[in-house]
C-alpha cells in the first residue's frame, strides 16, 4: 500500500509540473511583464481546434518548451474573437502566437499553425533574443 501511495504522489507532482498557468487577462500580464522585465508570449486558440489541442498535448507538454517558457515570459491565452485580446492583433487563425515587449508591442515573427516541441523552442529562444536586444538598444539609446 506504502508503495502505491508513493507512486501516486510521484504521478500527481508529475502532472502539476506540466501544467503551463495561462493568464487570461492581457493588462495583468502585461504589468506583470513590466515588473519582471519580461516579454510576453499571447497564444490565440479556438475550441475544437485539432492543432491547438497538438500544440497543448505535445510542444506545451514538452519540458524544455515549459520550463524555458516559465522562465523567460509571461503568458496569457485568449480564444479567436475574444474581446479581451488586445485591439492591435488581428489573429485570423488558430493556433496563433505573438510574442509582445513590455509596452505591448510585437517584437519578432507571428507564429500562425503548430510547431514540434523543437522549433516551438526555437521560436521562443529567437523572441526572447529580440526582447533582450530591444531592451540592450533602448538603454544604449538613452545613454547617448
Amino acid at each position: 500500500m506504502r508503495k502505491v501511495i508513493i507512486v501516486l504522489l510521484f504521478l500527481a507532482s508529475t502532472l502539476s509540473a506540466a501544467v503551463l498557468e495561462w493568464s487570461h487577462d492581457y493588462k495583468t500580464t502585461l504589468y506583470k511583464a513590466q515588473d519582471a522585465d519580461l516579454p510576453l508570449l499571447i497564444y490565440v486558440s479556438q475550441p475544437g481546434c485539432g492543432v491547438c489541442e497538438w500544440m497543448e498535448e505535445n510542444a506545451f507538454a514538452d519540458e524544455n518548451v515549459q520550463v524555458y517558457m516559465k522562465k523567460h515570459y509571461k503568458i496569457a491565452k485568449f480564444d479567436l474573437g475574444d474581446k479581451a485580446l488586445p485591439k492591435h492583433l488581428k489573429p485570423y487563425a488558430t493556433p496563433t502566437f505573438y510574442i509582445l515587449n513590455t509596452e505591448g508591442k510585437e517584437i519578432g515573427e507571428t507564429l500562425m499553425g503548430g510547431k514540434t516541441p523543437e522549433s516551438f523552442f526555437e521560436y521562443l529562444e529567437e523572441g526572447y533574443f529580440f526582447y533582450t536586444h530591444q531592451v540592450k538598444e533602448r538603454v544604449a539609446e538613452c545613454r547617448e
